[in-house]
């Protein structure tokens, strides 16, 4: 039998050879100019992703430390309203005792001062009315007995008979 040749299925070098060429040159020239263009872009949007990501990252960085001085300074703050209002109370609660203490002494005196006056008024009122009695009973007995008693001796009596009553 002979052998046949299919056209269908042949088999040609030649042509085998230009499409492996024209590959090669195509994937040259696809390398050349859009590979490296298109690796450059991806690279530089890289670049940029990453740029984001590290500024983003660190105004994170600055936000939690801003964010913990702030609150630092907030409980500094805080701590030190704190001590002022406990300093104040303390200074306004021994003001008070202090102006407490200081009226008390004010009243004390005042009321001394007071029952000495009165003491001494009390003195005075009591030598007037003895005095004023030992006049009246020095008149009455001179004009009772028509005589001029001696006035020392005759107040002397009064003032013990006085005594005696007031006691």
């Amino acid at each position: 039998m002979p052998i046949q040749h299919l056209d269908v299925i042949s088999v040609n070098i030649w042509s085998i050879l230009i499409s492996l060429a024209n590959l090669v040159l195509l994937f040259l020239i696809l390398k050349r100019f859009l590979f490296k263009p298109v690796q450059k872009v991806l690279s530089d949007r890289q670049k940029a992703v990453d740029s984001v990501y590290s500024d983003a990252a660190s105004a994170k960085a600055a936000a939690e430390a801003d964010r913990a001085a702030y609150s630092a300074k907030l409980a500094s703050a805080k701590e030190e309203a704190a001590g002022i209002l406990r300093t104040a109370t303390e200074r306004a609660t021994s003001l008070g005792e202090e102006i407490v203490s200081e009226a008390k002494s004010k009243a004390a005196s005042v009321r001394r001062k007071a029952d000495e006056d009165i003491a001494f008024e009390k003195k005075k009122a009591i030598n007037d009315v003895k005095n004023e009695i030992s006049d009246l009973s020095v008149d009455i007995a001179e004009k009772m007995i028509g005589r001029e008693i001696n006035e020392n001796d005759h107040r002397e009596l009064i003032d013990r008979f006085i005594d005696s009553l007031g006691n």
